[in-house]
């Protein structure tokens, strides 16, 4: 049977009531990978496969239309799946799951009561208390079980999700697509969690006098927040790789930055919130949670990714890295920007453009002190396919009519800004986390991953193959070597 008549093959309810009672045990899978991977294939750091089939009930091998673009139609098409990854430019991929924000609810204008009315049917948005957790364990269930059906239907083993760094180089050794868990939002460990241990709790009620200091003698610090380090080190033992710290509101973990570019937050979302970097209230950086959480991500081997987070939260994690690396100075821990760009192009073209109104938006870039510490850390930045975050220009925008820019070309100017930046100047920190189906903006020649070989021609006009290599893989995974350990 052909490959397109196996994904296509829809049973009745007799057959598959039929197929349960009879059930044998499945034949096994071909060894052979049904996709022949590229030699110079993508690693991509951040793609959100798993986004639209929590959200909209998506099926990874069916066929879809995706559409570049942020509108109606390209929020309901998929950009990864099955069909899109025979082309064979990705051998790996970072996939960040996340729970929708419940803030979402309160702040998103009219569009708030969809979104409450739908979740009221639905039930996709976190429920802001301790079953986030079981909400983002669940969404890790369904890519896995998506993963696993996608095999059978197609009768090879060619989609793996690694554990480890070493299943990952086992799994590109066969030939096979490698997918990895991350976790975008800390909010996944769940909110509202007691600070310390339920039954120290109840001790202190019956010893009121003298408790607080008595239990502090013998409660580390960590130990307060033990219930969210649990929650950690239980994803961290499913295979999540990468924990992003922040995400589009503030969280128990951290504040943020503008997450969401300025045209749909104001047509499409009606969203009011603005962030302002001299507001002391927004740029607080982590709380005492936050730095428990990233001291044990460092420890655990975890990856820490900064995208979302402010210049504050920034600094607080430089500086407990370096704390960890004079503790530690042969066991690496790299930093990332899984999905961003360049502060200095905003900054460049606010002065080429002439607009400064929406300024407050390059902050979700990398700053020359971000760049400087990935690149210490031995970690990377990943260059997002979404034009408004690399230079803050759309032409929807009124102000910047006439503004017209390829995607292309705007992943180029960013791969050069961020190295100038650099103190190698070698392309050694700099890698692509595209956010496909992630609602972003796609550019539309460079809204599939069948466009990668329109993007490779152009940088072989300006770069040596092996500074390509590094950009499209070779970065990537020494991050993951060095940074994401085993338990």
């Amino acid at each position: 049977m052909s490959i397109a008549a196996n994904l296509n093959n829809g049973l009745g309810w007799r057959d598959l009531f039929s197929s349960f009672l009879f059930a044998k045990e499945p034949p096994p899978l071909d060894a052979v990978p049904e996709i022949m991977v590229r030699p110079n294939y993508l690693v991509d750091i951040h793609t959100h496969v798993s986004m639209k089939m929590n959200i909209w009930g998506k099926k990874f091998w069916n066929q879809h239309t995706p559409v570049p673009g942020d509108g109606l139609l390209s929020m309901l098409g998929v950009q990864v799946n099955f069909h899109r990854l025979r082309c064979g430019n990705v051998g790996v991929m970072i996939v960040p799951h996340d729970i929708p924000v419940g803030e979402m609810r309160r702040k998103f204008g009219g569009l708030s009561w969809v979104i409450r009315l739908l979740n009221r049917w639905f039930d996709k948005m976190e429920h802001e208390d301790f079953s986030n957790f079981i909400q983002i364990n669940k969404i890790l269930n369904l890519f896995e079980e998506q993963i696993y059906i996608t095999n059978r239907k197609i009768g090879s083993e060619t989609f793996v999700i690694a554990r480890s760094y070493k299943e990952l180089l086992d799994a590109r050794a066969k030939g096979q697509i490698v997918f990895i868990h991350a976790i975008e939002g800390s909010h996944a460990l769940g909110r509202n969690l007691p600070t310390q241990p339920i039954y120290l709790q109840g001790w202190r009620k019956k010893n009121p006098q003298g408790a607080k200091r008595s239990l502090n003698k013998f409660l580390p610090a960590e130990n307060t927040h033990s219930q969210y380090i649990d929650n950690l080190i239980s994803l961290k033992y499913r295979g999540v790789c990468m924990l992003t710290l922040a995400y589009l509101f503030p969280n128990e973990i951290s504040d943020c930055v503008e997450g969401i570019a300025e045209f749909p937050k104001v047509n499409s979302f009606h969203y009011e919130w603005r962030y302002d970097p001299e507001a002391t209230e927004m740029n607080r950086g982590l709380t005492n949670l936050g730095k428990v959480v990233v001291r044990k991500m460092l420890e655990i081997g975890m990856i820490i990714d900064l995208i979302h987070t402010t210049d504050a939260a920034r600094r607080q994690v430089y500086e407990l890295h370096d704390q960890w690396m004079s503790a530690h100075p042969n066991d690496w821990r790299p930093l990332t920007f899984s999905h961003g760009g360049s502060r200095s192009l905003h900054e460049k073209y606010i002065k080429k453009t002439g607009v400064s109104k929406y300024s407050h938006h390059k902050y979700y870039g990398a700053s020359k002190e971000d760049i400087l510490a990935v690149e210490r850390s031995g970690g990377v930045i990943g260059i997002i396919m979404e034009n408004w975050w690399l230079t803050g220009v759309d032409p929807r925008l009124p102000e910047y009519e006439g503004w017209e820019m390829t995607g292309i070309d705007c992943v180029i100017e960013t791969i050069f800004d961020i190295n100038e930046q650099t103190e190698k100047k070698d392309f050694s920190c700099i890698s692509i986390g595209t956010d496909f189906d992630g609602f972003t903006d796609t550019p539309p020649d460079l809204y599939l991953y069948e466009q990668w070989g329109n993007l490779l021609d152009k940088l072989k006009r300006r770069l040596t193959e092996k500074q390509i290599d590094l950009i499209f893989r070779d970065n990537a995974l020494r991050m993951l070597e060095l940074g994401w350990k085993t338990m």
